[in-house]
């Protein structure tokens, strides 16, 4: 079992190298705050693809801090292309994680050593209510992306 949430996929097409590199393209909106939160813009992603490779992330009209991004590369493979993706949260979640976790570890070693009843449950629950959140709003993201790049390169 991981402490923060990722997934790994490779996926095969048909499509050249560039082609794909075209599709996400054409889907990918470049994030801006006014883009983000008063745009209308139809396209499913937000994020950057540049020679071969793309960071993207799913455009949704919620907040989820734990939105997974999709970091890919694109690969040339015989007649079609491989395109290899990284999901995982972005590098701000994973800072706050690591200090969530780090305050319940840090207040959940001494009560194990002092033992206070049923206040030693208190930095462990610290720590399971910050895993629960952090997987259910990953791993709830997870299909909706994978569905959508899918989806944008025709498969």
């Amino acid at each position: 079992m991981n402490i923060l949430p990722y997934k790994y996929l490779e996926l095969k097409t048909n499509l050249t190298a560039d082609e794909v590199q075209h599709a996400i393209e054409i889907s990918c909106k470049k994030w801006s705050f006014s883009s983000a939160m008063f745009s209308s813009h139809k396209k499913p992603f937000f994020g950057e693809v540049d020679n071969n490779k793309f960071e993207i992330y799913r455009h949704i009209k919620y907040g989820n801090s734990f939105l997974p991004i999709a970091y890919g590369r694109i690969e040339a493979d015989g007649l079609g292309s491989k395109i290899i993706i990284r999901i995982s949260l972005s590098a701000s979640a994973i800072l706050f994680m690591i200090v969530w976790f780090a305050i319940g570890f840090k207040d959940g070693i001494p009560s194990i050593h002092e033992y206070q009843g049923l206040k030693i449950f208190i930095p462990f629950s610290f720590f399971i209510y910050g895993y629960a959140l952090m997987s259910f709003g990953f791993w709830f993201e997870v299909p909706k992306l994978i569905r959508l790049i899918k989806k944008t390169l025709g498969l």
